[in-house]
């Protein structure tokens, strides 16, 4: 069958004309049809699978031989590293040895110093007020609350300091009257005006404005809110100056108005009535 198979071929390249003239030439014409008769029995994606499975084992061949030799360069730095371990009494930690008992020695010198330093001084000369009020300020911040007096401070600084702004908003706008504008600089026709609300501070109605916007972020419990409110006391603070300028450019004695009255937004006997003011 298989010389059958031969003759077959070799008349078909024949009439074919590339029949082959040489033995070496019919030889090689006829490994050339056995391979492709081989390959035709093998669908495409089983040939793709065994080349990818020559090519992973090839693979694996040389990841195998690369380990081996840094197992040998390793072993080689390990024998290394150990004669020079032993050729010192100690190592210190920086150098790359963990040292649990230097550890252990710090820890215990540290906290004995820390002890020390708390021990130190006579008991209420070293600030313990202040530290105990630290402490209990973080944790009511984190608590979230004041307690017993948490709802009374919200009542006071929501609907209160909305109501408070108001009021001097509306005492502002009443003293000015006709002189009202709501552009920075000074009308022409625009009297100066000192007395009333303005005896007490330079800007009643932005402060009114300030005012009620903190009393809505705090009774809301918006922080979104006490962040755009605190934007505009700072635009409102660069309008007025801009305002404080013209009134300085078109009435000379407001330069005396503003050595008398200092609070801007907030009454000047206010602010220094605070705790963390210096009196001095």
């Amino acid at each position: 069958m298989h010389l059958r198979f031969i003759s077959l071929s070799l008349a078909f390249a024949s009439c074919q004309g590339f029949a082959p003239s040489t033995p070496h030439a019919t030889s090689v014409f006829l490994k050339k049809q056995h391979h492709q008769q081989l390959q035709a029995k093998f669908d495409p994606v089983s040939l793709t699978m065994a080349r990818l499975y020559e090519n992973s084992s090839h693979t694996q061949r040389l990841t195998n031989l690369f380990l081996s030799q840094i197992d040998s360069n390793n072993s080689g730095d390990n024998s290394n590293d150990v004669k020079e371990t032993a050729s010192k009494p100690s190592v210190a930690m920086g150098e790359g040895n963990f040292d649990v008992s230097e550890l252990k020695s710090q820890m215990t010198q540290s906290m004995s110093k820390v002890m020390d330093n708390m021990s130190s001084g006579e008991f209420g000369t070293r600030g313990e007020l202040y530290v105990a009020g630290q402490f209990a300020l973080i944790l009511f911040i984190f608590y979230g609350d004041i307690p017993l007096v948490g709802d009374t401070l919200k009542l006071l600084f929501g609907p209160g300091m909305f109501l408070l702004g108001g009021v001097v908003a509306g005492l502002g706008v009443k003293e000015l009257g006709s002189n009202i504008s709501p552009f920075p600089k000074v009308g022409d026709n625009a009297d100066l005006v000192t007395d009333g609300i303005f005896g007490q501070i330079r800007h009643p109605i932005y402060a009114g404005l300030l005012y009620s916007c903190v009393g809505i972020s705090v009774w809301s419990g918006s922080a979104a809110r006490l962040v755009l409110t605190a934007a505009l006391w700072f635009l409102l603070t660069k309008k007025s100056d801009f305002e404080e300028r013209t009134l300085v450019e078109k009435f000379p004695a407001y330069e005396y108005y503003l050595e008398e009255v200092e609070g801007k937004f907030i009454p000047a006997s206010l602010l220094k009535s605070m705790p963390w003011v210096d009196k001095d």
